[in-house]
């Protein structure tokens, strides 16, 4: 499977290509395009680890120009199908790039993420965590609608509740929260005790691993664990 993850929101691209490698339990290797060969390219792609896993790769362009790609998608478009390839740019890519016209659609999978959407992550966040049902479902609604990765949206969740616990156990790092923040975490843990915090962790580690070993669907384990945390 190939994936072009690209956009200026450089965090959330990192931190979903760290994600599908944790689902996937490969191991990962990272090329840059200017120390790359495409030959070198196709041979870590085509290549099966010592115990006979399949590839997981991960591509920067980020320094690339159009046209210097060219040799790089005929190499790309002959990888073996077992292979995981990420194609990742801290860049805006224009629809008219080789990337989109010269790989075939069904063989590649795109996550466009710019740092303009930023905001709907911590809106849903925020509601959930004051428990506002209504709001948590509409948030959820706007990151699925820009195909945000639900193994990033579980890691948000944790964030928050991290967020949450720091706040609680006044934890030294919690200090840097800015007043503003620390106020609504404040009032978010009005909806919490500390036997309420210690479950949700145990709860939601066991929704996301059962998630990236395949158990359940990652989409359902988000739904768990939204209700585990409005029910808590």
């Amino acid at each position: 499977m190939i994936y072009l993850v690209y956009g200026e929101d450089t965090v959330k691209s990192r931190a979903v290509i760290i994600n599908q490698q944790k689902k996937l339990g490969l191991p990962k290797a990272e090329l840059a395009i200017r120390t790359t060969t495409p030959q070198q390219l196709y041979e870590c792609c085509a290549s099966e680890s010592l115990f006979g896993e399949a590839p997981f790769v991960v591509l920067d362009i980020s320094e690339a120009s159009r046209t210097e790609l060219d040799d790089y998608v005929t190499v790309i478009n002959k990888i073996p199908q077992n292979t995981t390839l990420v194609i990742y740019s801290g860049k805006t890519l224009p629809k008219s790039h080789v990337l989109f016209s010269k790989i075939p659609k069904e063989t590649i999978r795109v996550m466009e993420f710019q740092k303009f959407a930023e905001g709907n992550v911590f809106r849903f966040i925020d509601a959930l965590y004051s428990k506002n049902r209504l709001h948590t479902y509409k948030e959820l609604n706007k990151l699925r609608i820009e195909d945000y990765d639900d193994f990033y949206i579980l890691g948000m969740v944790y964030y928050g509740l991290r967020s949450l616990a720091k706040v609680l156990w006044n934890a030294p790092s919690s200090r840097n929260y800015k007043p503003f923040q620390r106020s609504k975490l404040e009032t978010q843990l009005q909806n919490f005790n500390q036997q309420t915090i210690k479950t949700l962790f145990a709860q939601l580690y066991t929704f996301e691993k059962k998630a990236k070993t395949g158990v359940i669907a990652a989409g359902l384990a988000v739904t768990l664990t939204i209700e585990k945390v409005l029910n808590s």
